[in-house]
Order: C-alpha cells, then structure tokens, then sequence
C-alpha cells in the first residue's frame, strides 16, 4: 500500500519552494545587478533576509519525505518477516530476494530520473547545477539500494515514483488552471 497524500504533500511544497526561489531569484539578480563587487557572504545575507520576510523555509520540502520513511521501513520488515509476501512472486520477481536480473532496479531508477525532471521542469530560478546534481544523485541512490534491497521494496519505490509523475501532472494541471482563473 501506498501513502499518497506525502507526495501530495512533496508537490506542493516543491511548488512553494520553486515560486519562492524565482522570486528571490528576480531580486537576487536585482541586487547582483546593482552591487557588482558583492561577495558571497553579502549574498548569502540577503537570501537569508528573503527568506525570513516570505516566511520561506529551506528544509520544508524534506518534511513529507520523512514521514514516508516509516512506511519505507515498515514495508520492509513486513516483507522480510511475513512469509506469504516473502515467498510470493510478481512477474520474475521472487519479492522477499533481490532482482537477480537488475530489470526493477533500473526501472526504478529511470522512474526516479522522470519523477525529479517532471517536478523540476517549470523551475526557472533554480541553480542549474543543482537540478542537474540532484536528477543524476537520486537515480543512482535509488539504483544502487535496489540492487541489493528486496524486489518488494524497489517495486513499492518504482510504484511510488510512477504514481508521483501522474499526480505532478495532474497537479499541474489544476494549479495551472487556478492561476488562470485568478488572472482574468
């Protein structure tokens, strides 16, 4: 099972954080613009002092991850310790033992490669460098701990991942549609 309403949870604070960060980042390149000799600790002030006057938080989107971490555990120990699901199969897939073939973990990965790219593909004023280190890290986290985790869990992860890029789209779509709506 699921928990869907965390990554509902992870999208909109991902779409808070991304309107702040484009703002700021307007006002950042403002204040570059205008005080060219500014060194980083100037700079780093002023995100500071943005982020207080919006009552932005940086580390807001890592809350709804931590409460699906539980349920990641959870999900683990029940399908190492109840024997009907370690000894079930799915497609090639033993569940209680790891893909002797590699396919879920690669699926997985490829899943988490779309889901970060969809969730960041309307962010203007992030740092490029960033997005491209954190749409490469993830895939590879994911790819690395499901080579040696239980199909089980890498099937929920890349059940979770597939889930979370239709609800991104829709969710787009709605808000896209809400913003339309308050402009006219």
């Amino acid at each position: 099972m699921e928990l869907f309403i965390p990554d509902a949870l992870v999208y909109l604070s991902f779409a808070i954080m991304t309107a702040f960060f484009v703002h700021a980042a307007i006002k950042l390149a403002t204040f570059q613009t205008i005080h060219k000799h500014v060194c980083q600790q100037q700079y780093q002030r002023e995100m500071m002092k943005l982020l207080k006057e919006n009552g932005a938080n940086p580390l807001m989107g890592c809350l709804p991850l931590l409460v699906q971490l539980p349920v990641f555990s959870i999900v683990y120990y029940a399908i190492r310790r109840i024997d009907e699901i370690s000894a079930s199969s799915f497609l090639w897939l033993d569940l209680g033992h790891a893909d002797p073939y590699f396919i879920l973990p690669i699926a997985a990965a490829v899943a988490t490669y779309l889901q970060s790219k969809v969730m960041q593909s309307d962010v203007e004023g992030m740092n490029q460098s960033h997005a491209v280190l954190s749409r490469i890290l993830s895939p590879l986290m994911v790819l690395s701990f499901g080579i040696f985790s239980l199909s089980g869990l890498v099937l929920y992860w890349m059940t979770g991942s597939l889930f979370m890029i239709f609800q991104s789209f829709v969710l787009k779509k709605v808000f896209q549609e809400k913003v339309a709506l308050e402009a006219k």
